[in-house]
């Protein structure tokens, strides 16, 4: 099932990264990312809070939701707001890249939170360092998640 479920979001990212973007609905309006420090000196190694996603606030989510990359093993982990997450990461210049991305399926109270951080977590495409902030965005540059080092 995880296999099934990396292939179908490697999928979802390639497609959406090379569609057109005059055929794009967009259903709620981008978020305007500020001003930013070059992505070349940014480490994104330790524990991140997710303080946004896809728009939305993460402070109803039901668990704290947050996102830890680990470089050394190239891997990340976090909690979407009921379920935990986890899969390997590449990070080179600006650009991120979530592979094999798995997903526990609990049931809980802030589904709308958990659905809004899954559709960041497999719309990544590169990072963007404001101050004490990381902005995620997606193959349209528009920002899709803000993480604050914690």
């Amino acid at each position: 099932m995880k296999k099934h479920f990396a292939i179908l979001a490697a999928a979802l990212t390639m497609v959406s990264c090379s569609s057109n973007k005059n055929n794009q609905a967009q259903t709620e309006a981008p978020a305007e990312t500020p001003a930013e420090a070059p992505a070349a000196t940014l480490d994104l190694t330790g524990r991140w809070a997710i303080t946004s996603a896809m728009g939305k606030s993460t402070a109803t989510a039901e668990d704290s939701t947050y996102i830890f990359f680990d470089s050394e093993s190239d891997t990340f982990s976090g909690c979407a707001s009921i379920n935990q997450f986890f899969g390997e990461y590449k990070f080179e210049g600006e650009g991120l890249t979530l592979q094999n991305v798995g997903l526990t399926k609990r049931m809980g109270q802030s589904q709308d939170v958990e659905d809004a951080v899954v559709e960041a977590i497999n719309s990544v495409a590169s990072v963007k360092a404001g101050d004490n902030v990381v902005y995620v965005l997606n193959c349209s540059n528009d920002t899709i998640m803000t993480l604050v080092k914690e």
